[in-house]
């Protein structure tokens, strides 16, 4: 018998997800089009500004996670909230 678990044989660094890169540009895509406010996309040394037509709140926030673009994509109910 192995005492090794699956979570000791999970890599330490997240693997690439293929559909990353889409869901990033899809997200990025759709920030640019915000209406009201402003929101503030920092991704490590990088940091990308989207202002609306109209005045509203600002925000920003910090992705640690490229996975987080595919989370907010495709696994989530953001988008078809209005």
């Amino acid at each position: 018998m192995n005492d090794t678990t699956l979570i000791e044989l999970a890599p330490t660094v997240p693997r690439p997800n293929p559909l990353g890169a889409a869901a990033r540009r899809l997200v990025l895509g759709r920030l640019a089009a915000l209406e009201r406010g402003a929101l503030r996309v920092n991704e490590g040394d990088a940091s990308h500004e989207f202002r609306g037509a109209e005045p509203g709140p600002a925000a920003s926030i910090e992705v640690r996670d490229p996975s987080f673009y595919a989370e907010l994509a495709y696994g989530g109910s953001v988008w078809t909230q209005r």
